[in-house]
């Protein structure tokens, strides 16, 4: 029996972009890129992935908050959003400059630094929360949890079409 590859099932290919982000998000905290590939993580590339992953996360949460999706995955989202935080934090500590990362994010590090330190106590609340299964006490704290567009607006480049 020959094995199908994934582009060769229809309904899979508009997926499977997702799904490699989704894949990425999973194994990239839990496997080292070194690993993996036999040489030095990327340090800029890990950060891209942690802050895809996140945006994930932060898309899913909105759609409960939304009640567009039940929260059946409330908690899980909301705890992926605390480590994705404290991940995303660590990611800029080795002063790795590139990606959409203005090089003002180590110019001002004592401001960067604060930002990211209040986002990490933040989504901390946000999971705590969710898992006293509380939709509106976690809409509620949504976007103090999430300040992405606080340090996007001054530390990141903006986006292009």
């Amino acid at each position: 029996m020959a094995h199908e590859g994934f582009d060769d099932i229809p309904a899979a290919r508009p997926l499977r972009g997702r799904l490699v982000k989704i894949a990425l998000a999973v194994a990239l905290p839990l496997v080292p890129l070194a690993s993996v590939h036999g040489q030095a993580e990327d340090p800029v590339f890990h950060r891209q992935q942690v802050m895809d992953a996140l945006d994930d996360e932060a898309e899913a949460l909105g759609s409960i908050a939304a009640r567009v999706t039940p929260p059946t995955k409330m908690a899980e989202h909301a705890h992926n959003v605390a480590r994705l935080a404290r991940e995303a934090y660590e990611s800029f500590k080795p002063n790795a400059p590139g990606g959409k990362a203005k090089p003002e994010v180590w110019t001002n590090w004592a401001d960067y630094s604060a930002k990211m330190e209040a986002f990490v106590a933040n989504a901390d609340k946000l999971a705590a929360a969710a898992d006293t299964g509380d939709v509106n006490a976690v809409t509620e704290l949504l976007v103090d949890a999430l300040p992405c567009k606080g340090c996007h607006d001054v530390y990141r480049q903006k986006k292009t079409s």
